[in-house]
């Protein structure tokens, strides 16, 4: 679904070859300035890609912005939700629809609201968001359930590849669990998921398999569920230290 071959950019990232299959769960952890955090601004277009090769569905793949990158169907969940994730003073429905909004359009150019309301209604539903009404300002919500919107948000694209930053990150334990049941969810239903995260037993959790990324470059790959994966040997990798077989 998704390859990366010899991408690089300076001060970011070397050589990194990758790929993440339809229906899997790629986790990447490494320290902070790793490059796994510049990986995922880069594919979504919020920072310069590199050089190098980007294959989305056997196609090369660019995007210069955000909208380029959801145009061809790869979504981004935001470590910080409040800074681009979410919109907090407008309604929930306003959120999850926002990167869809031509698409709901009528013959006329005018937004079919039934058609809206309908959709936001059967995402709240399938996610689990617990709100009020769609009309409810999303900073209202809990921690859990403002990032179930930022979710059904990602979802209304129908998004072939999701980046998501922390996904956990500033919900309590319950919403965890339940945001890593989506994950997976959205996984089964067909999104080639990329999860970046320092917590290697929620990523253990979630992903099948995990890359390890130190100073910019791929150095070690653990795939779940074989006996040599543990949350010793990834710590060891993500410091730095070579792992033996």
């Amino acid at each position: 679904m998704l390859e990366l071959h010899g991408l690089q950019r300076s001060g970011a990232y070397t050589a990194l070859d990758l790929t993440v299959h339809r229906g899997e769960i790629v986790g990447i952890t490494g320290l902070e300035g790793s490059g796994k955090d510049a990986l995922a601004r880069g594919l979504f277009g919020l920072e310069p890609m590199g050089e190098g090769e980007v294959l989305l569905e056997d196609k090369p793949y660019r995007a210069a912005d955000p909208r380029q990158a959801l145009d061809q169907g790869v979504a981004y969940l935001p470590r910080d939700r409040h800074g681009y994730g979410i919109v907090g003073l407008r309604p929930v429905r306003e959120n999850v629809t926002l990167p869809i909004l031509r698409k709901l359009l009528g013959a006329a150019g005018l937004l079919s609201g039934p058609k809206e309301r309908s959709l936001v209604q059967q995402l709240i539903d399938k996610l689990n968001v617990k709100t009020p009404s769609q009309e409810q300002p999303v900073e209202f919500l809990s921690g859990g359930n403002q990032q179930k919107v930022v979710f059904a948000k990602l979802s209304s694209t129908r998004p072939k590849v999701l980046l998501l930053d922390e996904p956990t990150q500033g919900v309590d334990v319950q919403a965890k669990v339940e945001i890593l049941k989506i994950v997976d969810q959205l996984a089964r239903e067909g999104s080639a998921i990329m999860v970046i995260a320092e917590d290697i037993r929620e990523l253990l959790d979630v992903s099948d398999r995990i890359l390890v990324m130190f100073q910019g470059r791929i150095v070690q790959e653990f795939v779940v569920g074989e006996p040599g994966t543990s949350v010793e040997r990834i710590l060891s990798a993500v410091e730095g230290a070579p792992v033996t077989a």
